[in-house]
């Protein structure tokens, strides 16, 4: 694999990818959409690279971050880049699977952020490399396991941000209900004017009405 490549996010803030792990727009979205506040204990999950994490740090909100990744070698990205960037007070590489429920301080999180993987296991094919097929596909993580993992974290009242394929909002919003966290917002991101949106942006809050 070639060496890890080095991206500056502004702020003084950088961040590492490799062949594998890589982030894209959706993740910038994820992470202007789900805007956290300056007193909020935060935790990404799946957070490969870390760049949600890396750009919540470009701000002086949330207060600590836990950012939580399956593979180790995305976790060796995050680890890098939080030495190089001296955020090891602000922000903890958790390596570990997400559906363990004893990874994370259980409802001690004021938000939770995710970029789940998109597609069902069956939808299309599977990638033959490791960490592409479960970045694309429910291999580690379905959506009701995320959600579930998100209500575990969340103080009550909490936020969990996530995004998804339009055409799975029904499954996302059931999912979502099911763990006990209200779909409260919905931002539909079209690709150019007059398409049909190509992302959906989601914001729960865990015991809601």
């Amino acid at each position: 694999m070639a060496a890890p490549r080095r991206h500056a996010l502004g702020e003084g803030v950088v961040c590492y990818t490799n062949e594998v792990h890589r982030f894209g727009t959706d993740a910038l979205l994820l992470a202007h959409f789900a805007a956290p506040r300056r007193q909020e204990n935060a935790l990404e999950l799946g957070a490969g690279c870390g760049i949600i994490s890396l750009l919540f740090c470009k701000t002086n909100a949330p207060k600590h971050i836990d950012a939580v990744e399956l593979q180790p070698d995305a976790a060796s990205l995050m680890r890098r880049a939080v030495e190089e960037n001296a955020l090891a007070a602000r922000l903890r590489v958790i390596e570990g699977d997400l559906r363990r429920e004893d990874l994370f301080p259980r409802a001690g999180y004021d938000l939770v952020v995710m970029n789940p993987p998109y597609k069902r296991v069956g939808d299309g094919v599977i990638s033959p490399v490791p960490g592409l097929a479960a970045a694309r596909h429910e291999l580690t993580c379905t959506l009701a396991e995320a959600a579930s993992a998100a209500a575990r974290a969340l103080n009550t009242g909490g936020r969990f941000c996530l995004c998804h394929r339009p055409a799975r909002l029904a499954e996302v919003f059931t999912a979502l209900r099911q763990a006990g966290l209200e779909p409260k917002k919905l931002t539909l991101v079209c690709q150019r004017v007059a398409a049909a949106p190509a992302l959906a942006l989601i914001e729960a809050k865990k015991g809601a009405n």
